[in-house]
Formats: structure tokens, C-alpha cells, sequence
């Protein structure tokens, strides 16, 4: 991949550009896309360098209205800006296959067809580019959302870890999986109060969702397209709006 473009704003933390990594024919643009934790935290500088350095015209807002958005239902650093809220599924929550009952019960979260769907129609409008997108700390939601729009692309799964991971230097180490004795011995890391399923959700999107050729890309589109309802216009669109050659 191309140098990642991390960039920090007064007052934000966990902030970088979605582009650079390479894609199977060519590149993620920079400067259109990037993900971050709450903007919530800005200072007036760094609310100025979103929008007139960055030129951010947009902000998705992944929390959930009224439980850990701290009330926020506009754009925090232009208050002129295009802002959309979409409480955001995270992992293998965003998969209807998902079910377990220990050690913790979990289960695949019924809304998640209309936030994604929501959520791609927005990144196929040119009009609202450049975008940053959030949860609170930028890791799981946000990650999420990552994994599917780079996943797209065409990024590979090792990048895409390498950009979860970048995390662990912000807010505290994230790994793809348990290790235990420098071995990847489960591919849950955390299933407690906190569920960090970084590996699984991969694993589980390439068991239900390929379509035989391998590509972790084709996958995903098959999944927004049979799950979500993405449509291969918005798809298309994305993909023309987010890469090079």
C-alpha cells in the first residue's frame, strides 16, 4: 500500500484517510473518505481543519440515537454540513447467520439491512464526498464499516487488518483473534462485555456470501446486494468514486 495518511485535528483521536491501500487493479483516492472516533472533542481548530483543510463536507454518525451519541443530531464541525445518523452494526452482528448462547448470548441484529443499505446510498452520491465517519472511539462500528467499503474496493484482508490494527496505537491493542503463546488460537478476541470478532466476521462473510471465486470483494458485494439491497448502480458508483488505476 501507498504510506497510510493518518491525520489529527485539534481534539480528535484514532483519525485517518481510507485511501492508499491497494485494491486489485489500482488504489483507494486519498483524500475523499476517513474514519476517526467522536468529533464530539474537537477545539475550534480543529473543527476549522475538518472543514477547510480536509474539506469535509459530510459526517456519519454510527451511534444510536438517544443511548451514546451525547445528543448530537447535527454536523459537529460545519454547521452547514450534510450529517447522517445510522446506529451501525458491528462484527458478525450485521450477519443473519449469526447465533450464539455462550459464553455470551449474541445474535444477528434485525435493523442492519436498512442502516447499510442507508448507509451505501449516502457513499454512492458524489455530492456528499469528502466524508468522515465515526462511532465513539473509531474502532468497532467504525471498523466495521471500514471492513465492508475496503473490502469493496478490492483491499485484501491483510490490509484491512492492518488498518483495524492501526487502532491499538490510539485507544489500546485490537487483534483479529485470541492469541495465546503468539498464536492465533480463536478467531473471537474478546466475547465479554466487549466482543471483538474481527476474524470471525471474515471468516463467516466468506462462508455464506462467496461466490466461489475466493475474492473477499465479491463477497461483500454479494452480501449488500442479497442482504442489504444495495444496488450494483450504487455499487458501481462507490467503486468509481473511491478508486484509481
Amino acid at each position: 500500500c501507498e504510506p497510510v495518511r493518518i491525520v489529527k485535528p485539534d481534539g480528535i483521536s484514532n483519525m485517518r484517510d481510507l485511501g492508499g491501500w491497494k485494491t486489485g487493479d489500482g488504489r483507494v483516492k486519498y483524500g475523499l473518505i476517513y474514519r476517526g472516533a467522536r468529533p464530539e472533542t474537537l477545539t475550534t481548530e480543529g473543527k476549522r481543519a475538518m472543514r477547510e483543510l480536509l474539506k469535509i463536507k459530510s459526517e456519519i454518525d454510527l451511534r444510536t440515537a438517544g443511548q451514546d451519541d451525547f445528543g448530537t443530531n447535527s454536523c459537529v464541525f460545519d454547521p452547514d454540513g450534510n450529517y447522517l445518523k445510522v446506529a451501525m452494526p458491528l462484527y458478525c452482528y450485521m450477519i443473519p447467520q449469526f447465533s450464539q448462547t455462550t459464553p455470551v448470548a449474541r445474535k444477528y441484529m434485525t435493523h442492519t439491512p436498512n442502516s447499510i443499505k442507508t448507509i451505501f446510498s449516502f457513499l454512492a452520491d458524489e455530492n456528499n464526498y469528502p466524508i468522515y465517519f465515526h462511532c465513539n472511539s473509531g474502532a468497532d462500528r467504525t471498523g466495521t464499516l471500514a471492513f465492508l467499503i475496503n473490502g469493496l474496493l478490492g483491499v485484501s484482508f491483510e490490509d484491512l487488518t492492518r488498518d483495524f490494527e492501526i487502532t491499538s496505537f490510539c485507544i489500546g491493542k485490537r487483534y483479529r483473534g485470541l492469541i495465546e503463546d503468539g498464536k492465533l488460537v480463536s478467531d473471537v478476541y474478546l466475547d465479554g462485555s466487549s466482543y471483538i470478532a474481527w476474524n470471525k466476521t471474515y471468516n463467516m462473510i466468506m462462508q455464506y456470501y462467496s461466490t466461489g471465486d475466493g475474492k473477499l470483494s465479491s463477497a461483500i458485494e454479494n452480501y449488500l446486494k442479497t442482504v442489504c439491497l444495495v444496488t450494483d448502480d450504487e455499487i458501481q458508483s462507490i467503486k468509481r468514486i473511491l478508486t484509481q488505476n
